[in-house]
């Protein structure tokens, strides 16, 4: 245990010169996070290497519509230093360098990110889909939420339809695990989604985002950072 505290310091450590050099990044954890958080967390990791010297800067972009209860780097990009090769504890001033690597590569894309759309553009939900070109489980929920919270109407609908003849939402590709209790809760979600969009009720397809999302943001211990702002649904 305790070298696995040594272990979390050290990767907070590497961020100190990040951090104090960019006014706009909040730490937490062994993360960095971009400012301000509204619909869309971007953020840099600092996660374990392939030896215990090592460590892996991964940077990721994701939006705050899910139940998930901590920030995740899992589906992140790794940001290399061609120079190196990899990272490592031991290197001279690795974390002034890390910060440099961060500054020119990383930083200026996660700041153009401020919303759902530059989100999309950016193809930070790009995800494989089934032999048939379709995407089922929770993967298809997320694509409909977030169409929906883009205001993109007509579009959600003929997700929905989808849902409704196909069972896209109680289907998975083979070689994925089963939904877990998160996964599952945020399946019933999309289904309540789903019954207010066939029903036209725009009040409480907003009220239902906003609610979910205040959710996700608390769980995350992220309260502090949050600024809520209306979705382009409400916004059409």
């Amino acid at each position: 245990m305790a070298r696995s505290g040594a272990k979390k310091q050290a990767f907070k450590v590497l961020l100190e010169p990040l951090l104090r050099r960019n006014s706009d990044l909040a730490g937490v954890g062994r993360m960095a996070l971009v400012m301000p958080i509204g619909h869309v967390v971007r953020a840099v990791s600092i996660e374990p290497g392939d030896a215990p010297e090592r460590f892996r800067p991964v940077w990721f972009v994701d939006p705050l519509l899910g139940p998930y209860r901590s920030l995740s780097a899992h589906a992140g990009v790794e940001a290399s230093d061609h120079r190196r090769g990899y990272w490592d504890f031991s290197q001279p001033q690795v974390g002034q360098a890390l910060a440099q690597t961060l500054e020119n590569s990383v930083l200026p894309l996660l700041r153009a990110v401020r919303d759902l759309e530059a989100m999309v553009n950016l193809g930070a939900l790009s995800h494989p889909s089934s032999r048939d070109g379709r995407v089922y489980g929770v993967r298809a929920a997320r694509e409909f939420v977030l169409k929906l919270a883009l205001g993109q109407v007509e579009v959600a609908r003929r997700w929905a339809e989808g849902f409704r003849t196909y069972s896209y939402l109680d289907r998975q590709l083979r070689d994925e695990p089963e939904p877990n209790e998160e996964d599952r809760r945020y399946l019933d979600w999309t289904k309540r989604l789903v019954a207010l969009l066939e029903k036209s009720d725009l009040e409480g397809m907003v009220r239902m985002l906003h609610e979910w999302e205040a959710e996700t943001v608390r769980l995350m211990k992220l309260e502090h950072l949050w600024e809520p702002t209306p979705f382009p649904l409400e916004l059409d």
